[in-house]
């Protein structure tokens, strides 16, 4: 299997080219045609298989509309039973036409892309790669539900609530990389109660060992308590804590980032103690 994983914004997409064996030889004349062109593209709907054909030079377009309620998840856009001869490729283009990725494979081969996104309109093109092959497929986009229980949790507003200690190992995942180069990427956002004269420490660690975390803290007013994030190395776990030395309750938050492992998978274990304050100040 073989991943590639890049950076697009406002979407993100992930393609993995998974090998198979062929099952139809033959192109055909599919009820979706004429479909040449974006705006005569057919209208997907969301699990529901489509046998189509490719024909010399043909090019067929598909239109779907994902909705995830402005939360990134996955979105799996796949290609199966293509014909022995058919070197199927595929393009996919924003609500407005912008073409914003392709991946193709050789001939006889499946193949998926997994589009991480925020929800929208789509289009999606398939045709022979060199133009002329011609074969059948099936076009098949499903929703995956692959982000944790706990969305949204991407900003201040709707940060995951930590108010008990020790909190226990808590999970959760980055379903796509959450950076400096990546700010639209999917953040775990926590607000941590601290207590009259009490630290509270966390430590956090990634489910795989190429898998990299970072975090920023900040205040309760939503000021940076750092001048530059905690970037960790591939499979590095992050500690942290926070000292409230003064004589009423307050709370701090945890800006989770970092970019899931080379396996698409972006789970991590996070966990919070309360103790005495350090001395010293």
């Amino acid at each position: 299997m073989k991943n590639i994983l890049f950076p697009l914004l406002p979407f993100m997409a992930l393609c993995v080219v998974i090998l198979f064996s062929c099952k139809k030889n033959d192109p055909f004349h599919d009820s979706f045609e004429p479909n040449d062109s974006r705006h005569a593209a057919g209208n997907l709907a969301l699990g529901n298989p489509v046998e189509a054909g490719i024909g010399e030079d043909d090019h067929d377009w598909y239109r779907v509309t994902v909705d995830n309620d402005d939360i990134i998840d996955i979105t799996e856009i796949a290609l199966t039973d293509v014909s022995a001869n058919l070197d199927a490729a595929c393009n996919l283009y924003d609500a407005d036409g912008n073409h914003f990725y392709g991946a193709h494979a050789d001939q006889g081969m499946d193949f998926a892309i997994n589009l991480a996104s925020r929800g929208g309109a789509y289009y999606i093109e398939i045709y022979s790669y060199s133009g002329r092959n011609k074969g059948y497929y099936t076009l098949t986009v499903s929703d995956t539900d692959s982000n944790d229980n706990y969305e949204p949790d991407e900003s201040f507003g709707n940060a995951r609530q930590i108010g008990s200690f020790p909190s226990g190992e808590l999970t959760g995942n980055i379903i796509f990389e959450a950076s400096g180069d990546e700010p639209e990427g999917d953040w775990e956002f926590f607000k941590v109660t601290v207590g009259a004269e009490k630290k509270i420490s966390f430590h956090v660690a990634p489910d795989e060992e190429d898998m990299i975390l970072q975090y920023e803290l900040f205040s309760s007013d939503q000021l940076a308590l750092q001048d530059d994030p905690v970037i960790g190395q591939e499979g590095e776990a992050l500690s942290g804590y926070y000292n409230n030395y003064e004589t009423e309750e307050t709370w701090f938050f945890v800006k989770l980032g970092g970019k899931p492992s080379n396996r698409l998978n972006g789970d991590y274990t996070i966990a919070f103690t309360e103790s005495g304050v350090d001395p010293g100040k």
